[in-house]
């Protein structure tokens, strides 16, 4: 399953995003179950990072589908999709609608522990 990675600016400091943060998993937990099903999302982290030039997080999403996906939901506008996208529009200055997938990122690296199948730390 293709995994999305992208960075957002962050405009209003880290305790306006982390009430959005609580919002969602507390207030909202229903709906963002919902929005990720429909999107074919399975799993997605958000980092905080403090750089020399602001902060910004960083987001790293397992999607089922990268061709479709993006383009039903730039055009979504169910009230939490609409209400989601304002929020992180707000929060960051990225129009969703714009660019579904964030800010655009280009994979320059990746690595993955390689199973060797009948071989083990014993065969040494």
């Amino acid at each position: 399953m293709p995994i999305l990675a992208r960075a957002f600016p962050v405009t209003q400091g880290k305790d306006e995003m982390m009430k959005f943060i609580e919002e969602l998993t507390q207030l909202r937990a229903s709906e963002v179950d919902a929005f990720y099903q429909r999107f074919g999302v399975s799993h997605e982290v958000v980092f905080w990072q403090e750089t020399p030039h602001g902060a910004q997080i960083i987001v790293c999403t397992q999607v089922a589908d990268l061709t479709e996906a993006p383009e039903i939901y730039a055009r979504a506008e169910e009230p939490f999709e609409s209400w989601f996208k304002q929020e992180l529009l707000r929060l960051t200055g990225v129009d969703l609608n714009q660019t579904p997938l964030g800010p655009p990122a280009e994979q320059i690296f990746e690595w993955a522990a390689v199973e060797r199948k009948g071989s083990d730390a014993s065969d040494a």
